[in-house]
């Protein structure tokens, strides 16, 4: 399989969380409940969580997906794309028969998209039920102080 050269276009963690929703790995309810890791696939809106109500239909982000619709439609090649294929692989995977330059600037708006949602991020450290440590305890094991170590121990 090669993968295309826009596959690797955008920040680290945007390429990331694409390819988690191209693959069908990601944080979304529709994909955790496939997998038996939750046990609903809704979404907070009451619909079904899963890629298509992501992207397209979810409530929660109207606005940014007006921006996404409205660069996606600025690029005439992408914009019949879309409309022709009527579904979202445009925005999943681009397409070969389409410029490096025009599937760069539809994986831009996508993932600019994902990121601006903020749904693959926590909501609140709140909901965490784990002992924060501060960056220098994680160098050393719990228990295990700066202080009782002396600067000639290895």
């Amino acid at each position: 399989m090669i993968i295309q050269r826009h596959f690797y276009y955008g920040k680290r963690q945007a390429q990331i969380l694409h390819t988690r929703l191209r693959t069908q790995c990601s944080s979304l309810n529709y994909d955790l409940y496939q997998k038996n890791i939750t046990d609903s696939p809704m979404c907070r809106c009451g619909s079904i969580e899963n890629l298509q109500h992501f992207l397209l239909n979810c409530p929660y982000y109207h606005d940014i997906r007006q921006d996404l619709l409205q660069t996606i439609t600025q690029i005439p090649e992408a914009n019949v794309q879309l409309l022709v294929n009527g579904n979202i692989n445009l925005l999943l995977y681009g397409n070969k028969s389409l410029t490096y330059e025009i599937n760069i600037k539809i994986f831009h708006a996508i993932q600019s998209y994902i990121l601006r949602s903020k749904r693959f991020y926590l909501d609140s450290i709140d909901n965490i039920d784990v002992h924060v440590r501060s960056p220098v305890d994680a160098w050393f094991p719990i228990g295990i102080h700066l202080t009782d170590i002396s600067p000639f121990q290895v």
